[in-house]
């Protein structure tokens, strides 16, 4: 920035010398200073853009690792099911109502948006907390 203010400063002086008009001046100064401010507002959509980038991926990241957290929570049951079945009826039927539960959190994970991501994340803490494997 400080190259443009010195670039019309030297525009405008040696414009001056050269018995350029105030009109024309007054353009070349404008158009320095629209140039000026676009740049400036461009470096703000830059990082504003970088920042909400930054947002996405930390999102898709815990996406990610509640997929695998899930995942994990369902393996476990699969295996507490096949123990069930030793048991009896009542047992599969208490571990097919848990694993149901972390079944349709992780269906709700792959149509989740960043919206209402926070919600979801409580719900499968809580769900994981009270039926995970």
């Amino acid at each position: 920035m400080h190259t443009r203010i010195v670039s019309l400063a030297l525009v405008v002086a040696a414009g001056g010398c050269h018995g350029t008009s105030d009109s024309e001046r007054r353009a070349t100064t404008e158009a320095e200073q629209q140039a000026s401010e676009t740049t400036i507002t461009n470096a703000v959509i830059d990082a504003s853009e970088s920042v909400e980038a930054d947002a996405l991926a930390e999102t898709r990241r815990q996406q990610l690792e509640y997929r695998y957290r899930l995942q994990t929570a369902l393996d476990q049951l699969d295996t507490r099911r096949k123990d069930a079945k030793k048991r009896g009826a009542d047992h599969v039927k208490l571990v097919d109502a848990r694993r149901a539960v972390l079944r349709k959190d992780l269906d709700a994970l792959d149509s989740s948006n960043d919206d209402d991501w926070a919600s979801l994340k409580q719900k499968i803490d809580r769900d994981l907390r009270e039926h995970g494997g």
